[in-house]
């Protein structure tokens, strides 16, 4: 075995204290009052050579306080964003939905209201480029297009749909029953979820922003076929009384499809 001179173990551990004074600065300035942080950190290796076993021993016990530092930030986020939706009772808002077709390469946008009852459903009421509804009532999916002269009405059975897009609407509290939580990051607006359906079908993986006090900006959602649907909400009222009428959908003289 080769020994190791005084002179090449004092160029080690100033490349470690380096490292790791670069890691204290940044959590020290990313750190948020009450629910912790992300650390971002970059190793350049290439530029810092660790030579020794005894720097890379004192580097890996610095990733992983690191690690730890950071794992409170996700447990909080998460928490703290089912503390709020299972205090929420209706949510009213505006939405702005993108939705790109890998194999056209071709992109929809649409907007609309969205409306949340807890026990009673949701509801998207599509404005523009055309008027159509598409509502949840719990037990079935209807959509109704005003320039179709029937309406569709498809049943929902919930243990086969686990982990789809209706469980990121209908109840975000449950959030972890039906999806893992990948990975949580911070940034100035709030947090970013990368969630993975626990049950395989045809969503791959969903990322949901929340702002800072843990209402859902943004969704979006990447199915297996690579199509991409994306959902941003703007001017979000909740807990404001909502009619129980808007979620019963009435056809009217328009035909009734059942699939």
């Amino acid at each position: 075995m080769t020994a190791v001179s005084s002179k090449q173990l004092a160029v080690d551990q100033r490349t470690v204290s380096r490292v790791a004074c670069r890691g204290s600065r940044q959590d020290a300035g990313s750190r948020g009052e009450g629910h912790g942080s992300r650390v971002h950190c970059t190793l350049r290796t290439a530029h810092y050579p660790l030579s020794t076993a005894g720097a890379a021993i004192g580097l890996l016990m610095w990733a992983a306080a690191i690690l730890f530092q950071a794992a409170p930030a996700h447990a909080d986020a998460v928490d703290n964003l089912k503390k709020t939706y299972a205090g929420i009772e209706t949510v009213e808002a505006r939405f702005n939905q993108k939705i790109l077709i890998s194999t056209l390469k071709r992109e929809r946008e649409s907007k609309g209201d969205f409306y949340y009852k807890r026990g009673k459903g949701f509801l998207w009421r599509y404005t523009s480029p055309s008027r159509k509804v598409f509502l949840y009532d719990g037990k079935v999916l209807w959509q109704a297009d005003e320039e179709q002269p029937f309406v569709i009405k498809e049943r929902v059975d919930k243990a086969k749909v686990q982990g789809s897009f209706l469980d990121l609407v209908e109840d975000v509290s449950k959030l972890d029953e039906y999806f893992t939580i990948q990975e949580v990051a911070q940034d100035k607006d709030g947090f970013v979820f990368l969630l993975l359906p626990k049950k395989e079908g045809m969503l791959k993986q969903a990322r949901m922003w929340v702002d800072t006090k843990y209402l859902v900006r943004q969704i979006e959602i990447t199915e297996i076929t690579g199509n991409t649907n994306t959902l941003s909400f703007s001017s979000i009222k909740v807990n404001k009384p909502l009619d129980d009428a808007l979620f019963i959908l009435n056809p009217g003289k328009k035909e009734i499809m059942e699939r």
